[in-house]
C-alpha cells in the first residue's frame, strides 16, 4: 500500500472515532442530571408534601399522587401541588407567586433549587418559622430527588432575608426525625 492510500485509509478509521469522542465530550456537562423519576409516558408518582407548625415545632406532611409527563417540568409541578394542598393546622410554604427558576444537581452533589424573589417577599414569617419553611422545602424536595444537600437560591443568587443568609455553598439537610405523617382523610 502505498504511503498516501495508507494515509487515506487512516483518516477514514480515525475520523469517525474522534467524532464519537467528541460527541461523548459535548454531551456532558458539570452538572448531575436529577433522579427525577422522568418516563417515557404519563405516569402518577408519590410525593410527601412537608408543612411546618409553628405551634409544636413538628413537620407535618402528606402524600399526594401527581400525575407526571415525560415533558413537563416535575419541580413546578411539586411547587402546584404545594399550592393545592394544605393541612389544616399548619403554614403555608409557597405563596401563590412562588415559582422555581431553575433546579439541578450540582458537580458537588448538592441540590439547588434557584426560587423567585417573591418566595422572599411574599412570606411573612418570623425567624423560627422562615427557618421551618425552608427545612420544609428541603424535605420534600430532598425526598422526592434522593438528596441529602439542598441549596436554596434566590435568582441565582444565595438566600437572603431578614432572618436568614445562607452563603454561596451553604446547604440545608433534610430531617425526617420530627415529622408527623397526616390522616389523608382529615385533610
Amino acid at each position: 500500500m502505498s504511503n498516501t492510500r495508507k494515509g487515506d485509509f487512516m483518516r477514514k478509521k480515525l475520523i469517525p472515532i474522534l467524532l464519537v469522542l467528541l460527541m461523548s465530550l459535548v454531551s456532558c456537562s458539570s452538572e448531575q442530571d436529577l433522579k427525577n423519576k422522568e418516563t417515557d409516558f404519563a405516569e402518577n408518582q408519590s410525593i410527601n408534601l412537608y408543612y411546618p407548625n409553628i405551634d409544636d415545632e413538628k413537620y407535618y406532611f402528606k402524600t399526594v399522587e401527581l400525575e407526571i409527563d415525560k415533558d413537563e417540568d416535575v419541580a413546578n409541578i411539586i411547587v402546584q401541588a404545594y399550592k393545592a394542598n394544605v393541612i389544616k393546622g399548619t403554614g403555608k410554604v409557597l405563596s401563590e407567586n412562588v415559582n422555581i427558576n431553575k433546579i439541578f444537581m450540582d458537580e458537588e452533589g448538592i441540590l439547588v433549587i434557584d426560587f423567585n424573589k417573591e418566595l422572599i417577599t411574599e412570606m411573612n414569617a418570623g425567624s423560627s418559622y422562615e427557618e421551618m419553611i425552608l427545612h420544609s422545602i428541603a424535605n420534600t424536595f430532598g425526598q422526592y430527588y434522593e438528596a441529602d444537600k439542598i441549596a436554596i437560591t434566590i435568582e441565582e443568587k444565595p438566600y437572603e432575608s431578614g432572618h436568614i443568609l445562607l452563603q454561596k455553598g451553604e446547604y440545608i439537610k433534610p430531617d425526617y426525625a420530627n415529622t408527623v405523617k397526616v390522616d389523608e382523610t382529615t385533610c
